[in-house]
């Protein structure tokens, strides 16, 4: 059982003492690390990262009070311990900065949740945090946009980032520990009024899709509007009336073209289920990398392969083409690339979610000509989290029942 498995219980975890016991540096090394890692005491005067991640942990222990779900709970607790994990990989042994410290810690922070086993969505919500943590007091601090307010709360909590953040901040010591406490209830009241704060869908958007479901459209339909609007939604532009010519525009359109793709590590089946869909303009990374380079293996000139990929795509949505693309998606920035690049065009947008599934993908990348490296199969599985409700509009998950068959995708 792993050090950290009580805190799934809500009991108290003595990292310092884990550390002397040398039961941390056995079983999680990468938090061992932590003891080992100097930090600028301007900002943590308390000492090393292990020491303020104990404090910090303390910190949320206290704040579990103000958290009535037990999943919001075991999130926190979760993510006081991992957050600064990335530190000891890029802290400036001169300067004692650990500038993209946030980055850095995802991976490590998954391998970690994978092996103590939680739930997918817990997982997702914890690497969210990690992913995210410095943001709130650097948002207040560059007085930012409304949109960039709005664009955390599509990615990550606002709530569950308050209060790690609030144990962050009171788990240390320093100069500047008073002003970020003060910004990050600056960051509170923002998102409060902007509606972003308590729900995982925001307001403004839930208030929307109830009006767009007073009208006789499909589900499939009323879910392509409201993501339609999102982009409005994120610059303060969403539709107050259905009576809106742009919303107009929308109800007429009978069959916008499907945008397909795929969710999934390597080895998960996904290009194998993709070559079964014979409805689609299918799309490849592996072969676009074939036809650029040469080779499969060739990861030399990436930017260029995804670059000739997103052009084939956007031509064929343009030609009113449904598109099938077959990559890994796992990150959200990926996604995000993907979705960005095919918006002018309005597709319909169908994720094809291969939940993971480790053991079997190893078995099948050993049965695969091109094989994935063992470190990169788990980096993938490491990183592999749920999609966000905005990234598609509909949802297939891929089971040992149904893979075989040709996708069914419901009416418009």
């Amino acid at each position: 059982m792993s050090v950290l498995a009580p805190l799934l219980q809500f009991q108290k975890v003595e990292l310092l003492h884990l550390y002397q016991e040398n039961l941390l540096t056995q079983q999680e090394p990468d938090l061992a690390k932590m003891k080992l890692c100097p930090q600028n005491p301007k900002w943590h005067a308390e000492g090393d990262v292990l020491v303020h991640t104990q404090m910090v942990l303390e910190e949320g222990f206290r704040l579990l009070s103000e958290l009535p779900s037990l999943d919001e709970k075991a999130v926190l607790l979760l993510a006081c311990v991992l957050h600064d994990i990335g530190k000891p990989l890029v802290t400036n042994s001169v300067t004692l900065s650990a500038a993209g410290h946030e980055n850095a810690g995802v991976t490590l922070a998954g391998k970690i949740l994978n092996r103590l086993n939680v739930s997918l969505s817990i997982k997702t919500r914890v690497l969210d945090l990690v992913r995210d943590h410095g943001v709130p007091s650097a948002l207040v601090r560059s007085k930012a946009r409304d949109a960039s307010y709005r664009r955390l709360a599509l990615r990550c909590s606002c709530k569950m980032l308050y209060y790690l953040e609030k144990a962050d901040y009171l788990g240390r010591e320093g100069e500047t520990k008073q002003e970020s406490l003060d910004l990050l209830e600056k960051f509170k009241e923002k998102t409060q009024h902007l509606g972003l704060f308590e729900d995982s869908v925001p307001r403004e958007l839930q208030q929307f899709s109830q009006l767009l479901k007073t009208q006789s459209f499909s589900p499939l339909k009323t879910q392509w509007l409201l993501n339609q609007c999102v982009p409005l939604w994120l610059n303060g532009r969403l539709p107050s009336t259905l009576q809106e010519p742009l919303l107009q525009r929308y109800f007429t359109l009978l069959q916008p073209p499907w945008l397909v793709y795929t969710m999934g590590v390597s080895g998960s089946g996904k290009s194998i289920w993709a070559q079964r869909q014979k409805d689609f303009f299918l799309i490849s990374t592996d072969q676009t990398r074939k036809e650029l380079l040469g080779s499969e293996e060739d990861l030399t000139q990436e930017r260029a392969v995804f670059a000739l990929g997103y052009e084939k795509m956007r031509e064929a949505l343009k030609e009113k083409r449904s598109v099938l693309w077959d990559a890994t998606n796992i990150s959200y920035r990926a996604r995000a690339r993907l979705l960005n690049h095919a918006q002018t065009f309005h597709p319909c947008i169908a994720l094809i979610f291969f939940p993971l599934n480790l053991e079997a993908s190893f078995q099948q990348n050993e049965q695969r000509l091109r094989q994935v490296p063992k470190g990169v199969l788990l980096q993938q599985a490491a990183q592999f989290v749920e999609p966000k409700f905005h990234e598609y509009n509909h949802l297939f998950s891929v089971t040992k029942e149904n893979r075989n068959e040709p996708l069914q995708l419901p009416n418009f």
